[in-house]
């Protein structure tokens, strides 16, 4: 499974929801990649509107790390400047902050992040590596 992008037709949100109902947005298999294989998952933030999100995530055998570029969404993923925020957005999570995700939970970035886009990169550690991904994007003022 290679670099997967969202797409978000409407970021007008229902009435009384939140922001950006994305659910499951990633999922990839026991052994569907092999040993040490590196991807990516590609999120707009500010560009589509958003500021704060919170995702779910369920992983065997991968390692995950945010990254961030305020490069225009007309800049191709692959050619825009990229920066690790891993320690950023961890900051308060339960452990602290950390420059890696390696474990089954969630993280909830509840302050402005203003971000343009974000790309969580995936590496798996091994050939039985499996991860789910649930994200959830929203507005605060």
């Amino acid at each position: 499974m290679a670099d997967v992008t969202l797409s978000t037709l409407n970021c007008n949100p229902p009435k009384g929801l939140p922001d950006s109902l994305d659910g499951l947005v990633l999922n990839v298999v026991n052994t569907d990649l092999p040993d040490a294989d590196t991807s990516f998952f590609y999120f707009n933030e500010a560009a589509a509107g958003f500021n704060v999100f919170s995702l779910q995530f369920t992983i065997q055998a991968t390692t995950l790390t945010f990254e961030a570029t305020n490069d225009l969404v007309s800049v191709a993923n692959g050619s825009a400047t990229w920066t690790d925020i891993t320690d950023v957005i961890t900051l308060s999570s339960p452990a602290g902050s950390v420059s890696t995700i390696t474990a089954t939970g969630s993280l909830t970035v509840a302050a402005p992040l203003p971000w343009s886009r974000l790309r969580i990169r995936r590496l798996t550690t091994n050939v039985t590596n499996a991860l789910s991904l649930r994200l959830t994007r929203g507005r605060v003022n």
